[in-house]
């Protein structure tokens, strides 16, 4: 987990390892271990290391970090409690960050701004037909197994329908680009019908490309993309998130996925940066220890 700035609310990560650039206020539990650097810690911070990894705080604690089965490091002053449990040891000496967490995560909305807007460039080849308020999706790929839809005026789409079904065909990649004339709100709360939302998740990419907020109250499957916008989850996501900012009130099951991109659609440089589930819909196949998330 990659954060430029502060961690608030009640946060627990499965996955080794996090890069915190600003303070933690709520708090934090580190489930799989592996080395965690914060910059300051006013709330709660519990590694379970468990014998792998340690908790480095670049700077101040004024509120509580544990480390069970590992030390707890810190570089600044002390005034709340800082412990190390069963093997670990509390140490107070200068820290340095592998990386830095605020241009790591800058880099990436960049790279996947750019991304985003490509995709919007791809001609679509498929179509869809609303019979009351259930959507089905005809995919007609191309001969790489691309189904690429356009959903134009997603604002109203997304507020007059309720299910959807899927006839993928041959396709092994679904494209949606949804537009609206103007930044827009979305209130999402549709049935996937067929158990599709998990089935389909790993070949399906949702591209927002003007929504200035999504609010998700259902079960979603496929991975977002959405840079310029703040979402509010109260349904599962069955993929990966990139967006603006994130009100998280319900999980994100990152999904191995097989989603490959258009061939003039470049992989962006930068794609080390992110985790394995984005390097999959970004139709990459190499391995990365580090997640972008906006929170």
């Amino acid at each position: 987990l990659t954060v430029g700035g502060d961690l608030k609310g009640n946060v627990q990560t499965k996955g080794k390892g996090l890069n915190i650039g600003g303070d933690v206020s709520g708090s934090l539990t580190i489930n799989d271990g592996g080395d965690a650097y914060i910059n300051s810690v006013s709330g709660t911070v519990r590694n379970l290391a468990n014998g792998n990894g340690s908790t480095s705080v670049v700077g101040n604690v004024s509120g509580t970090v544990e480390t069970n089965g590992g030390n707890t490091i810190f570089g600044g002053t002390n005034t709340g409690t800082v412990k190390a449990n069963g093997s670990g040891t509390v140490i107070n000496q200068p820290v340095s960050v592998p990386f830095d967490p605020a241009a790591a995560a800058a880099n990436a909305v960049n790279t996947l701004g750019q991304f985003s807007n490509q995709l919007a460039g791809t001609d679509f080849n498929s179509n869809y037909t609303i019979t009351g308020g259930k959507v089905t999706f005809n995919a007609t790929p191309n001969t790489d197994g691309l189904a690429v839809f356009n959903i134009n005026d997603g604002e109203s789409f997304f507020t007059s329908v309720n299910e959807f079904a899927f006839n993928i065909g041959s396709a092994t990649s679904i494209l949606f680009n949804v537009f609206d004339d103007a930044l827009s709100g979305y209130d999402i709360s549709v049935n996937f019908l067929a158990n599709s939302a998990v089935d389909l998740a790993d070949i399906l990419l949702w591209n927002f490309t003007d929504a200035d907020s999504l609010h998700i109250t259902s079960q979603f499957g496929g991975s977002i993309l959405a840079l310029g916008t703040d979402v509010v989850t109260h349904g599962n996501i069955e993929g990966t998130l990139a967006a603006k900012t994130l009100n998280q009130n319900a999980e994100i099951h990152s999904q191995p996925s097989g989603f490959v991109p258009p061939s003039a659609v470049p992989v962006p440089a930068a794609a080390f940066l992110f985790a394995p589930a984005l390097l999959g819909f970004l139709g990459l196949r190499r391995k990365a220890n580090t997640v972008k998330a906006s929170v």
